[in-house]
């Protein structure tokens, strides 16, 4: 799965002052919210991730980050 990660997005729009950046950020954490469900609920840092995942049976095979903001999961249920 792939989720967006709180931390990642604040410290992206901290390094820069150029609003198309922060523009860029804010959509990647709500989503376009151009269509219906086309929006995230939530945001995510690695211990949070790792505390849902766990709590719902989850075994966590690998997080890594993609593009700077995303995190990737692989997991499988136990």
């Amino acid at each position: 799965m792939q989720v967006p990660s709180v931390l990642d997005l604040m410290k992206m729009i901290e390094q820069t002052d150029n609003v198309e950046v922060h523009l860029r950020c804010i959509h990647f954490l709500f989503g376009t919210q151009a269509y219906t469900g086309d929006y995230h609920l939530t945001s995510f840092t690695t211990e949070t991730l790792t505390y849902y995942l766990n709590n719902a049976g989850f075994k966590i095979i690998k997080i890594s980050l993609t593009d700077g903001w995303m995190f990737t999961v692989e997991a499988t249920k136990n």
